[in-house]
This record gives structure tokens, C-alpha cells and sequence, in this order.
């Protein structure tokens, strides 16, 4: 958790610096073994929140500009295995299962349109946007009103997308 931390700050700081020469290929440097040890663990429970959560912190930042491989990583790395681990029921996982609807949110808002390109083979792709609509779905279904709403609030912003 506190390596999280001290790369999230170094990160934002490079970030925002003016000056700084960090670009997305350091950044995808740093996060990537994070992410990749995020998706590794077997056990669900060893999984942590802070990972999800430096995701959405890092899509968060104002000067971020970030390319198709960056989301890509997130996606296939944090989006899918936490998805595994929570759709089995609605209750496993609350903390978890709260900043997976951020992390999603952000991608749909943010990052709608890199969406359609995560994966090279088109095929890939349209498996992978399913994968969010179910996700949106189930996330609506969801019995906390507050994952619920969040979640017909992407469904709004994403059909308002697709439509322009």
C-alpha cells in the first residue's frame, strides 16, 4: 500500500511538473508490475483496494494524457479480474466492488472512446465492450442504491455517447 502511494505521488508530481520530462511510457513502466501483480493473485482476498483506487487517482489527474495501451493495461490487468471476483453475488467484497463502478465510471466518462480500441482484433474488442455493458447492467441491478444509481448514470452517459 505504501509503494502505491509513493508511486501514485512521484507520478502526480511528474505530472503536473511543467517542466518534468515523465511521459506515458514511464507511467506505463511504473504501473505495470503493479497491475500485474494486482491481476496475479490468485487469491481474491489478497487483493487490494488501494490498486483499484491508484487507477482512478491516476485517470484523475488533470494533465494525464494517456493513450490506448495505458486504459488497455487498467482494463485487462484491474477491470477484468475484479470483475471475476465480484460477479459471483452482490455482497462479497463491498470495498472493492465500490471503486471497481469508479474505476468503470472513469473509463466510460473520461476514456469512452479508447474503449473501442483495447483490444487490436475487432472481434477482442466487441468482447470486451460487452463485457462493460454487462458490467453497467449488473451494476444496475446492484441491491446498494448508491452502486445502482452511479451506474444508471453511465448507462445515461454511454447511450448519449454512442448516439453522437
Amino acid at each position: 500500500c505504501v509503494i502505491i502511494e509513493i508511486v501514485f505521488l512521484y507520478t502526480k508530481n511528474c505530472i503536473l511538473d511543467e517542466t518534468s520530462l515523465f511521459k506515458n511510457e514511464n507511467l506505463k513502466i511504473l504501473i505495470q508490475p503493479i497491475c500485474l501483480d494486482y491481476r496475479n493473485s490468485f487469491n481474491p482476498l489478497i487483493r487490494e483496494v488501494q490498486v483499484i483506487n491508484f487507477c482512478f487517482q491516476l485517470l484523475s489527474l488533470p494533465k494525464i494524457d494517456p493513450d490506448v495501451e495505458l486504459i488497455s493495461i487498467i482494463f485487462n490487468l484491474i477491470f477484468k479480474p475484479t470483475l471475476e471476483m465480484i460477479k459471483p453475488n452482490f455482497e462479497d467484497y463491498p470495498d472493492i466492488r465500490k471503486a471497481f463502478f469508479s474505476l468503470l465510471e472513469k473509463l466510460i466518462r473520461n476514456f469512452f472512446f479508447f474503449i473501442f480500441k483495447l483490444e487490436k482484433d475487432p472481434i477482442q474488442s466487441e468482447i470486451s465492450f460487452e463485457l462493460i455493458i454487462h458490467s453497467i447492467i449488473w451494476g444496475i441491478k446492484h441491491p446498494d442504491t448508491t452502486i445502482c444509481n452511479q451506474n444508471l448514470e453511465i448507462c445515461f452517459f454511454l447511450l448519449n455517447s454512442i448516439e453522437k
